[in-house]
């Protein structure tokens, strides 16, 4: 139940939406600064519900998530799932509260331009590098003519509030930054008897492919070095391998080796202690 109601795709069942509607109803006075309209997902925003308050089955729901330690986390995020996070109270947002109440840009922000998610602060936030636009409050660029139409008083001061916005981001988070999946990809030769592995491990899909269980809470909010760089190296090819045996009894043990050409000093084999595993998939994991 969980899972489904974690999906944020088309798919997502109606269900679900019902339960968002009743989790943002049932809220302490603490998250009284935060506007019902605002309030989409307990578990993508940093508003809290009270817990006593809501049914049964949605108790057992949270009950779960927190014994399962389910967040939302990953190596990198890919740039079809960032932008469907809600930019109001972002979960990652490392902005205080009154980031997202306070101001007469955030109000316009809310109720002229209906920004909701990460992706409508990006859209505003990429006006500011128009070749057009400028810091004018009569700019005559389509944005800000766009803009005023929908009763913005000051296009630019918004467009420069929405990438406040995102700057509060830690930077896996924010999309104005660069993404692994920005880097050119390295180019191989073929070889049907190796498997490359990609060192660009981004999550794809939709918003729901980011959640973990058993997270430990320390997330690494960086993702990418802008001046990194890929020099040639000398290929170097090792064989690994890893091996248990007596699995399932007390008796059980597992040892690791790698091997890379006889008579190498970094050949190596070793016992693998106990209370890291003695089953073969510990053992190859530890070779490798």
């Amino acid at each position: 139940w969980l899972k489904s109601y974690l999906d944020f795709g088309p798919d997502r069942p109606t269900w679900a939406y019902a339960v968002d509607a009743i989790i943002a109803h049932h809220t302490p006075a603490s998250e009284e600064n935060v506007n019902l309209a605002q309030r989409m997902n307990v578990f993508l925003q940093s508003w809290k519900t009270s817990t006593t308050k809501l049914p049964e089955d949605v108790k057992r729901m949270f009950q779960v998530a927190k014994k399962y330690n389910v967040t939302l986390d990953g190596l990198a995020l890919s740039r079809d799932i960032l932008p469907e996070m809600p930019i109001w109270y972002h979960i990652k947002s490392e902005g205080t509260r009154g980031l997202f109440n306070r101001g007469a840009q955030i109000k316009c922000l809310k109720l002229k331009h209906k920004v909701r998610t990460v992706g409508d602060a990006e859209q505003l936030a990429l006006q500011t590098g128009g070749n057009r636009h400028t810091h004018r409050r009569k700019c005559a660029c389509a944005a800000c003519k766009e803009a005023r139409d929908l009763g913005c008083e000051h296009p630019h001061k918004c467009f420069d509030k929405a990438k406040g916005l995102l700057k509060s981001l830690p930077e896996k988070w924010n999309p104005l930054l660069n993404k692994p999946e920005d880097e050119p990809e390295r180019l191989y030769e073929e070889d049907e008897e190796r498997t490359l592995f990609k060192s660009c491990l981004t999550t794809t899909g939709s918003l729901g492919d980011a959640f973990r269980i058993f997270a430990d809470g320390d997330e690494c909010p960086r993702t990418f070095a802008p001046d990194t760089t890929y020099p040639e190296e000398e290929e170097i090819i090792a064989y690994t391998d890893g091996l248990a045996i007596n699995c399932g009894t007390k008796e059980a043990a597992a040892g690791a080796g790698v091997y890379f050409e006889e008579g190498d000093e970094r050949n190596v084999s070793l016992r693998i202690p106990n209370e890291v595993g003695t089953t073969n998939q510990a053992a190859e994991l530890i070779a490798a």
